[in-house]
C-alpha cells in the first residue's frame, strides 16, 4: 500500500519537479534570463492559463466534479493559513506598517502552476476543469482577504498600484 503510494505520488509530481530543476538550470546557465521569465511568465497567467481553463471547463460536466465538501475543505484551508499568518505577524511582532503585508504574502499562495500541473497529471482534463473552478474560487478568496488585511493596516494610506 505505501509503496503504491509513492508510485503514484511520483508518477504526478516527478514531470512536474523536472520541469521545475530544468528551469533553475537553464537560467543558471544564462539560457534563459529574468527578462524571459517575466515575459513568459505573464503568457502563462494572461493568455495560457486562463484558455486552459477555459477549454478544460468547456467540454467538462462540472455536475459531480466539484463538491461541497471538497470546497469547504478549500475555503477552511484558506481562511485558516490566512488567520495563522496573521497570529504569526503579531507573535513575531512585524511591525504595524508591515504586518498588512508580510500575511498578505505569507497566505496567498503562489502555488498556482504547481498545483494546477498536479491536478492535470493526476486527474487528466477533469483536472483541468476542477483546476479551474477551484483556481476561481481561491482568486476570489484570496482578493476578499488580502482587502481586509491590507485595508486593516492601511491607516487609510493605501495606494493601490497597477501592477502591468
Amino acid at each position: 500500500m505505501l509503496l503504491e503510494t509513492q508510485s503514484v505520488i511520483f508518477q504526478v509530481a516527478a514531470p512536474v519537479l523536472l520541469m521545475i530543476a530544468m528551469g533553475a538550470l537553464l537560467r543558471r546557465i544564462q539560457l534563459i534570463n529574468d527578462d524571459f521569465i517575466l515575459v513568459s511568465s505573464r503568457f502563462v497567467f494572461k493568455v495560457s492559463m486562463p484558455a486552459m481553463f477555459f477549454f478544460g471547463m468547456l467540454g467538462n460536466s462540472l455536475n459531480g466534479l466539484i463538491s461541497v465538501n471538497l470546497a469547504a475543505y478549500f475555503i477552511t484551508s484558506i481562511v485558516l493559513t490566512f488567520l495563522l499568518s496573521w497570529l504569526l505577524a503579531v507573535k513575531l511582532d512585524v511591525p504595524e506598517r508591515q504586518r498588512g503585508v508580510f500575511v498578505q504574502i505569507a497566505f496567498r499562495g503562489n502555488c498556482g502552476i504547481f498545483s494546477v500541473a498536479l491536478v492535470v497529471n493526476m486527474f487528466g482534463q477533469d483536472g483541468v476543469a476542477l483546476g479551474g473552478v477551484m483556481s476561481g474560487l481561491s482568486v476570489l478568496l484570496f482578493n476578499i482577504l488580502a482587502e481586509v488585511i491590507l485595508t486593516r493596516y492601511s491607516h487609510g494610506k493605501l495606494h493601490l498600484v497597477p501592477v502591468c
